[in-house]
């Protein structure tokens, strides 16, 4: 016995020493442990849900899903002119145009976004400012049928039937299967012969 063992002991105190129930070299690195709780879903996920519930008729819960994206802060230029749309749709003008300038200020390069302003500021009478908008969708993407076909009708509504011809012919040009254009095309040379006369 050491002398510290035999100066313990006096004192009435021992060391004892206990086994160890594993042994050191056995343990195990980096254990990761799975609680299974749901993660937080990621706002693309959100946006993609809401985009995936619009796309397949569901305006209901496209709704609840882009307002839920504005109320989280997820926005996207998707966000807001994916639920322009349906506020034009369901007739709320004011509230589809505020979202699609929105919608623009994060993206102005998208002719999509002009041409939906155009269309939502034709529908409210500001038709020269409908122009505006669609002539900018037009210098984004040239050759866009839609935006070519939409000019053609808010030229009809501001009385140039000239240029709302030359534009809905420049739309059928682009796009052949524009069906409405064609029967658009008719009204507007029936006009234009019967001021003629």
């Amino acid at each position: 016995m050491t002398e510290e063992r035999k100066n313990q002991k006096k004192a009435g105190f021992e060391v004892k020493t206990f086994p160890v129930p594993f042994e050191l070299g056995e343990r195990k690195k980096n254990i990761s442990i799975n609680f299974n709780t749901p993660s937080k879903p990621s706002s693309e996920r959100i946006i993609k849900q809401a985009i995936d519930f619009h796309l397949k008729g569901n305006i209901n819960e496209a709704v609840k899903s882009y307002q839920y994206c504005i109320n989280q802060g997820f926005i996207t230029d998707s966000v807001f002119s994916n639920y322009a749309m349906i506020l034009k749709d369901q007739g709320q003008l004011e509230e589809a145009e505020i979202l699609t300038i929105k919608a623009i200020k994060i993206n102005p390069d998208i002719a999509n976004h002009h041409l939906l302003l155009g269309s939502i500021l034709q529908d409210q009478g500001k038709s020269k400012e409908a122009e505006i908008a669609t002539k900018k969708a037009i210098a984004i993407e040239p050759n866009f049928a839609n935006a070519h076909y939409n000019l053609g009708t808010i030229f009809k509504d501001l009385g140039n039937l000239k240029e709302a011809e030359l534009s809905i012919r420049k739309a059928i040009e682009i796009d052949p299967d524009l069906i409405n254009a064609y029967s658009f095309l008719g009204k507007i040379l029936q006009e234009i012969e019967e001021i003629a006369s």
